[in-house]
């Protein structure tokens, strides 16, 4: 019996290179995606913050806060429940 690679497949060099490509695009795809969130976290924070301010009374932006939560949460339901629109592989 022969043992190894059927002809034409890829090297273990090459198939060790290919893995490494794509883990780096995806720690790469993982920080901007950290960083992103990151921003919108401070942005919420200095509007409720604002909020908060200007209005004098706790209760506006509480409610800001729990609609933006409550959004999120749905949004996440209707994809976990089957009824949401999911991201295709390959970002199409």
């Amino acid at each position: 019996m022969a043992s190894g690679s059927p002809p034409g497949a890829p090297s273990a060099d090459e198939r060790s290179l290919a893995f490494k490509a794509v883990a780096c695009a995806w720690y790469e795809v993982r920080e901007e995606a950290a960083g992103v969130a990151g921003a919108l976290l401070a942005a919420q924070v200095v509007y409720v913050s604002l909020l908060w301010r200007f209005t004098g009374d706790l209760t506006a932006p509480v409610v800001a806060a729990l609609a933006a939560g409550a959004t999120d949460y749905w949004h996440k339901w209707q994809i976990v429940a089957g009824r949401g629109r999911r991201r295709q592989p390959g970002g199409q």
